[in-house]
């Protein structure tokens, strides 16, 4: 209980008492007193002072009762509010009530698929208990055919003579076929002669013909790898004599293929170039560290992309490997083939990072031979091949990699033109350090514009011979994500 419900109880009997008996003092007073108020008789005007009293009495009651508690102000001015407000709680409620059943039915369902997804989670897990199981077999079956594939390659040791004999043969048509101009006839007729050959020849050289097989199929990429091929012949230089015979047939069939390489390469001349030999695609690092499964996969993945920015380019996607570009360099030393497949490259230079020295490489795919927009054979990718580079630190911080001395009382133009000259000298030295430019600018470093301002203003400044020097402001390895930053400096000509 309230101390106002208190005073209130203590204070409105005992007030309205005192009005009561004041009241009927006042009245009876007045009555005997015969007074009278506006013309009213004695009598009347006690009646009318007693029920004054008796209207002043509630009056004065309400009148404390709401100054005393808010509660009454708001029943005797806002009761039709409150009773608004009451209705509208009320229907706000059992709306609340009808969305508790609604949430309480959806918990249920949720609570349901939950336990639907623990049941499906559950046979996940077995799932992958079983796929785990056969990755094992699968890791041995790998490994079987790994030893068998070791064995393959050891019978095909022998023939490896052969070929590389026949290579040499190719390189030296190849420079046969550019002096003159034989004709398509002339290639189908050697390469019915070379069939005949092979046909007599075919229980001693089954894997020189498959060979020769794929490269007519393939003269375009094999007519690409000449000049690896070349390079490769020149340290087996020994071997022409045991080998001549073999020598003469594949001659036979070097024409041939050649000839149809060339055939292909007069009709694709005719259009305009979609890549430049030796235009880099895309460009990764690939980290020493990783095991060399690990560096085969993401040699994998940097092919993909290759193929992905060939195709965007317009380039035809090989229905068989389903890329638009074709793995063909660099020919490993164990591969009997041409093209090698591409499972040998990617292996061979996974295996040759490995065995590296330095804890990082930048590998890069870049174009073998020209490649245009006309050539939409799809039997005729992109030729690419693997490019490894050992990211090694080549300038230090502050190193001065370009000096050069610029008379500053020479007009501001002649000025401006030398400083852009050091720019060029810039772009030389990098390029003989072995620095690789960027793979989207094609830039090897950048100078802010501001600071070739501020290099030209010093040297006007001094009016006299000064040296300006361009230095390396961080740390400039063989290839980075972005040009490497130079900064200008200008000294004092020494003398």
């Amino acid at each position: 209980m309230s101390t106002y419900t208190i005073v209130a109880l203590v204070v409105l009997p005992i007030l309205g008492g005192f009005i009561a008996w004041f009241g009927d003092v006042l009245g009876y007073r007045l009555g005997k007193s015969r007074r009278s108020l506006f013309g009213l008789r004695p009598r009347a005007t006690a009646r009318v002072i007693v029920v004054a009293v008796g209207v002043i009495l509630p009056l004065l009651t309400m009148f404390v009762a709401a100054v005393g508690s808010q509660n009454v102000r708001v029943a005797l001015f806002e009761l039709t509010q409150l009773q608004a407000s009451r209705q509208q709680l009320s229907e706000e409620n059992q709306r609340l009530q009808t969305s508790v059943k609604v949430a309480m039915k959806e918990t249920a369902a949720a609570q349901e698929q939950t336990a639907a997804a623990r049941r499906a989670y559950t046979r996940a897990v077995t799932h992958l208990e079983t796929a785990q199981r056969r990755v094992v077999t699968a890791q041995r079956q790998v490994s079987t055919a790994e030893a068998r594939a070791r064995e393959a390659r050891s019978r095909l040791k022998g023939t490896q003579e052969a070929l590389t004999t026949t290579q040499q043969r190719l390189a030296a048509s190849q420079a046969k076929l550019q002096a003159t101009d034989r004709s398509l006839r002339q290639a189908q007729a050697e390469e019915q002669a070379l069939r005949k050959q092979v046909a007599a020849l075919q229980e001693q050289v089954s894997v020189l013909q498959l060979q020769a097989s794929q490269a007519r199929a393939e003269a375009e990429s094999a007519r690409r790898f000449m000049d690896q091929a070349r390079r490769q012949l020149e340290q087996t230089q020994e071997e022409l004599q045991r080998t001549q015979e073999r020598v003469r047939e594949a001659q036979i069939q070097a024409t041939t293929w050649l000839g149809q390489g060339l055939f292909s390469y007069m009709i694709s001349a005719a259009g305009r170039v979609r890549y430049e030999q030796g235009e880099e695609l895309v460009r990764s690092f690939v980290t020493a560290g990783d095991s060399e499964r690990q560096i085969e996969s993401s040699l994998g993945e940097l092919l993909v992309l290759a193929s992905a920015k060939a195709v965007a380019k317009g380039a035809p996607i090989n229905p068989e490997t389903g890329r638009a570009v074709l793995l063909v360099a660099p020919l490993p030393a164990d591969s009997a083939e041409i093209p090698p497949p591409e499972e040998q490259v990617i292996r061979a230079v996974a295996r040759e990072i490995k065995t590296a020295r330095a804890p990082i490489y930048v590998v890069s795919l870049r174009v073998v031979f020209r490649s245009f927009t006309e050539d939409t054979d799809p039997n005729h990718p992109v030729a690419v091949g693997f490019v490894a580079h050992p990211n090694v630190l080549v300038y230090p911080a502050d190193t001065v990699i370009v000096r050069e001395e610029i008379d500053g009382s020479r007009p501001r133009a002649e000025i401006f033109q030398q400083i852009l000259g050091i720019l060029a000298d810039l772009r030389t030295a990098a390029q003989q350090a072995g620095i690789l430019p960027d793979p989207e600018t094609g830039q090897y470093g950048q100078v802010p514009g501001e600071e070739l301002l501020a290099t030209l203003d010093e040297i006007i400044a001094r009016q006299g011979r000064t040296t300006v020097e361009a230095v390396a402001a961080e740390r400039v390895y063989v290839a980075s994500g972005r040009p490497f930053v130079v900064r200008l400096r200008v000294a004092q000509a020494e003398g």
